[in-house]
C-alpha cells in the first residue's frame, strides 16, 4: 500500500465520472477512485468485512447514472462541485497539520469522513459502519506493503480431504483467526444445495489453550455479504437462545473472489455438532420425524413458521431464483434495437417468451440488475422497479465488456 496523492486520485475520479455519464467531479467520484486504488480507504473497508467493490456498487446505486450515451455534452469539463471544493480545502488544512507537502489520500479520506453530509458517508452509515471508529482507524493506519498471517493451520487426524483448502481458503482462515497461534480444522460439515464449504474449526491461543470451536463458512464474496445482510435483517433478532449466531463481520480479502463467515457452534449432548444431512443418513425416518415435530418446530416455530396472519405470495416470486434462468441471451452492442427485435418489459407475459428461439433478437426494458459477475462477464436481471427488484423472471446476459461499461446491482437496464 503506497502513499497516494490527491493529484493521483483526480484522474481516476474523472474517469469514473465519465463512465457514469455525470461529467462533473463529486465526492462520490473521489471516494470511488480511492477504493479503486491500493489505498487506506480500501483496507479500512476490508477490515470491516466489506469488499471495496461492494461499497462502490452501493455508492453507484445511490447516485445512479447520468445522461444517456446519445446526450453526452460536447463541452464536458468535469467541474468540481461546491462540496468537493469545500472538502479539498478541508483536506489541505488536515495536510498542513500533518506536515504534508501535498494532500495525501489520508488527508482526503479524513476530510470526507469529517464533512459527514456527502453521499459516500451516507452509504457508509446505511451499511452500519461506525464513522468515529473509521476516523480513528484512518489516522492510525500505516502505509505497509500488506498483511502478514502467522496463523498455523492444522488438520484433525481423521479429517478426510485436505484438497478442499486452496490458497484463497487459507488466506481467509488466517485473516479470520488473526491473533491466534494456530487453528485446527476438525471436520467438514455437509452443506445444502449451495457451493459453499462449511467447516468446524478450533482456534488455539499462544499458550496452546484451545478456544471454543466455531463453524466457518466460505463461499463467493457476493454470497457471503448477502448472507450477512440477511442475517442482520431477518434472523438476528428472531433466533432462539440456543442457536448458532454470526460472531463477527465477514472476512472478504480484496484480492480474492471468496469470503468467509464465522458462526458460534452448537453441539449435541455428545459435544459433537452434526449437520442435518448427516443426521438424515444416520437416523431412522420415525426418529427424524419426531425430532422435527417435537424439538425443531417448537423451538423455531413461534418466530418463524407459525403464521399469525394470512400471507399470499406468487409462486414465481418465491422460487424463480432457485431455478435456472427463464432466458439466456448474448449481449449485442448496437446503437439502436433492430426493428424485428422482441421487446420484453413489465408487466411480463408468458406468451412473449413462447415464440422466442435461438438467434432471435430481444430488447429488455425495465429489468433491474440483480448480480454482476465480472469473472464470467454476465449480468443477472430481474423484472420490477428499484423497490421490488426481487421479482421473478431471472434473465442471464452474457458477453458484456465490463471494463468498458459500468453496471451495478439495483440499476435499471435501459432499452
Amino acid at each position: 500500500m503506497s502513499n497516494i496523492l490527491l493529484k493521483d486520485i483526480l484522474p481516476v475520479a474523472r474517469l469514473e465520472s465519465y463512465r457514469m455519464r455525470h461529467y462533473f467531479i463529486g465526492v462520490e467520484h473521489l471516494f470511488i477512485a480511492m477504493l479503486k486504488m491500493d489505498s487506506i480507504a480500501m483496507y479500512l473497508l476490508e477490515e470491516q468485512g466489506l469488499t471495496p467493490q461492494y461499497v462502490v456498487d452501493k455508492v453507484r446505486a445511490k447516485i445512479g447514472k447520468g445522461l444517456s450515451d446519445q446526450q453526452t455534452p460536447m463541452n464536458a469539463d468535469f467541474t468540481p462541485t461546491p462540496r468537493v471544493v469545500k472538502i479539498i480545502k478541508l483536506a489541505e488544512v488536515i495536510a498542513q497539520k500533518n506536515n504534508h507537502l501535498e494532500v495525501e489520500e489520508r488527508d482526503l479520506l479524513m476530510a470526507i469522513l469529517q464533512e459527514e453530509d456527502n453521499i459516500p458517508v451516507r452509504v457508509l452509515k446505511a451499511l452500519e459502519l461506525d464513522l468515529e471508529l473509521l476516523k480513528l482507524a484512518a489516522q492510525k493506519k500505516k502505509q505497509t506493503q500488506g498483511y502478514e498471517f502467522p496463523v498455523k493451520i492444522e488438520f484433525a487426524p481423521d479429517y478426510a480431504d485436505k484438497r478442499e483448502f486452496s490458497k484463497p481458503y487459507l488466506t481467509i482462515l488466517r485473516r479470520m483467526f488473526h491473533g491466534y497461534v494456530r487453528i485446527r480444522i476438525e471436520r467438514l460439515l455437509k452443506n445444502g444445495y449451495t457451493h459453499a464449504s462449511v467447516f468446524v474449526v478450533t482456534p488455539f491461543q499462544i499458550d496452546n489453550t484451545p478456544h471454543a470451536a466455531v463453524v466457518v463458512k466460505i463461499a463467493r464474496t457476493a454470497d457471503i455479504l448477502e448472507e450477512a445482510r440477511r442475517y442482520e435483517v431477518h434472523a438476528k433478532n428472531t433466533l432462539p437462545p440456543l442457536c448458532p449466531r454470526l460472531e463477527e463481520k465477514p472476512v472478504t480479502p480484496e484480492n480474492s473472489d471468496f469470503g468467509g463467515l464465522k458462526y458460534t457452534l452448537v453441539s449435541g449432548s455428545d459435544g459433537i455438532s452434526k449437520d442435518l444431512r448427516t443426521i438424515i443418513h444416520e437416523w431412522e425416518p420415525e426418529a427424524l420425524g419426531l425430532w422435527l415435530y417435537e424439538q425443531l418446530y417448537p423451538t423455531f416455530g413461534e418466530n418463524w413458521w407459525k403464521q399469525v396472519r394470512p400471507y399470499r405470495f406468487e409462486t414465481r416470486k418465491e422460487y424463480d431464483w432457485m431455478l435456472p434462468p427463464v432466458l439466456t441471451i448474448d449481449y449485442l452492442d448496437v446503437a439502436a434495437s433492430p426493428q424485428d427485435s422482441a421487446i420484453l418489459s413489465y408487466p411480463m407475459r408468458h406468451y412473449r417468451l413462447a415464440p422466442l428461439g435461438s438467434g432471435d433478437t430481444v430488447t429488455l426494458e425495465g429489468f433491474v440488475i440483480q448480480k454482476v459477475d465480472r469473472e464470467s462477464r454476465t449480468l443477472t436481471l430481474g423484472l420490477g422497479n428499484i423497490a421490488t427488484y426481487e421479482n421473478p423472471y431471472q434473465i442471464k446476459v452474457r458477453g458484456i465488456d465490463l471494463d468498458k461499461k459500468i453496471y451495478f446491482p439495483g440499476e435499471i437496464v435501459e432499452a
